[in-house]
């Protein structure tokens, strides 16, 4: 920089023409080039920060919508294990009298009575797939943290 300042001092020297009022600051010049650039890497670095942005604002979408499908496929296996249970309390009803009425043997009594212990306890675990189903959907939607901490906004 020093050395184009000079050259233009000792440029307007031999045309006779006095520096002062005419000094030419090249640092100034060139300056607004860095400016420009700096601008341009900014923009770069925003534009790279907005795209990130929409990535992961992706996969939140995605995480939600498979957090969705995974609650409904609970619920409809919590209905349907509902439904056994309605089925085997039924049966055992039909079996304990018929036990009653001597048609069946405690043998078939005692199984209808496991099938039904089965179903119940199937309908227990669906329960539990529903719930930890809906916290799951809740944690994707960040409402939810299994550490303790609240997502919340207050």
């Amino acid at each position: 920089m020093e050395q184009v300042r000079a050259y233009i001092h000792c440029r307007m020297e031999q045309n006779g023409r006095s520096p002062a009022g005419q000094r030419i600051d090249m640092e100034t010049l060139l300056d607004g080039g860095l400016r420009e650039a700096n601008l341009r890497e900014s923009s770069g670095k925003i534009a790279e920060a907005n795209a990130d942005l929409r990535g992961v604002e992706e996969q939140i979408r995605d995480l939600v919508r498979k957090a969705r499908g995974e609650l409904e496929t609970a619920e409809v296996n919590l209905a349907t294990a509902e439904e056994r249970v309605k089925l085997a309390v039924e049966s055992a009803r039909l079996a304990k009298e018929s036990f009653d009425a001597g048609a069946s043997t405690y043998l078939q009594v005692t199984d209808v009575n496991a099938t039904l212990a089965g179903a119940q306890l199937s309908s227990v675990a669906e329960a539990l797939n529903v719930q930890l189903s809906r916290l799951a959907l809740a944690r994707a939607m960040g409402l939810f943290d299994p550490t303790g901490h609240s997502l919340a906004k207050p």
